[in-house]
């Protein structure tokens, strides 16, 4: 994914770390990237990641930042050339977005985690039967927003979810 190269790459160049719990509400339900929810979204077939270079607050990050922005925009480049590298040039199948149908968390107290590893910080616990909506798919994890509250987002476990009636 984009994000992840970028990520990787902006580490390597800038020496900053990733600030992997960051991430807010609102940054995760940006209008522009919210292509279920607005119209004038960019289009999920287009690849799009909003970049945060570091915080101003932060001496370490101001250095990077103010004193030395050539480091942030060689990681930033070397994030998007990186993740171009690994796509085909003209990959049709890419411009179809992938439509994942809902699924309901199949037991009680199952764990919607920050990021698809285990032991990773718990966003939320759910009950079982709350409905989600999967926004992508990674080595049996699946990253979700809770129907009707999209302020519960993460990832969770293939194996804690089930297909709603009607989908298989």
């Amino acid at each position: 994914m984009l994000r992840d190269q970028v990520a990787r790459a902006y580490g390597a160049a800038t020496a900053l770390p990733e600030d992997r719990y960051g991430v807010t509400f609102n940054m995760r339900g940006y209008y522009a990237f919210s292509w279920t929810r607005y119209e004038h979204a960019v289009s999920p077939s287009t690849p799009a990641a909003i970049i945060e270079t570091g915080y101003l607050t932060s001496a370490e990050d101001r250095k990077v930042i103010v004193d030395e922005p050539q480091k942030a925009a060689l990681g930033i480049t070397m994030g998007i050339l990186a993740y171009l590298a690994e796509r085909p040039a003209l990959d049709l199948a890419a411009l179809v977005p992938h439509a994942y149908p809902p699924l309901v968390v199949a037991r009680d107290g199952a764990a919607v985690l920050s990021f698809p590893a285990d032991g990773e910080r718990v966003a939320a616990r759910l009950p079982a039967g709350t409905m989600v909506r999967p926004s992508d798919e990674e080595n049996g994890w699946v990253e979700l927003t809770v129907q009707g509250n999209y302020r519960i987002s993460g990832w969770m476990k293939m194996s804690d979810l089930q297909a709603t009636e009607g989908w298989s």
